[in-house]
């Protein structure tokens, strides 16, 4: 089994355009069968719902990191900031996406 650090991981999903990714991503269930980003699954759902309650000021991915690495959570860093990296991407994609389609109208 290959090990695979932290940043590239983080790396491979930034710059991530619809190939295979290592497996941590669908074991975290960040990603599906047709290769889409999940946000509805417990761990991401959970760190999205945390970035929303959240108002700018405490709503850094350290202030999130740091949320979720206390009890009763206890999560890695790690899986917090690939799910946080996770979450950004998605958010571009349908942003860049709602503005093409406001653009082409």
């Amino acid at each position: 089994m290959q090990v695979i650090g932290e940043n590239e991981l983080i790396r491979k999903i930034l710059g991530w355009t619809g190939s295979p990714l290592p497996s941590v991503f669908r074991d975290l269930e960040l990603i599906d069968d047709k290769n889409e980003i999940l946000t509805d699954r417990p761990v991401a759902s959970q760190i999205l719902s945390q970035v929303r309650q959240r108002d700018d000021r405490n709503n850094t991915g350290q202030d999130i990191s740091a949320f979720f690495e206390e009890p009763p959570y206890g999560w890695d860093p790690r899986v917090i900031r690939l799910v946080l990296a996770t979450l950004f991407l998605e958010w571009h994609n349908k942003t860049w996406s709602s503005m093409v389609e406001y653009t082409n109208h």
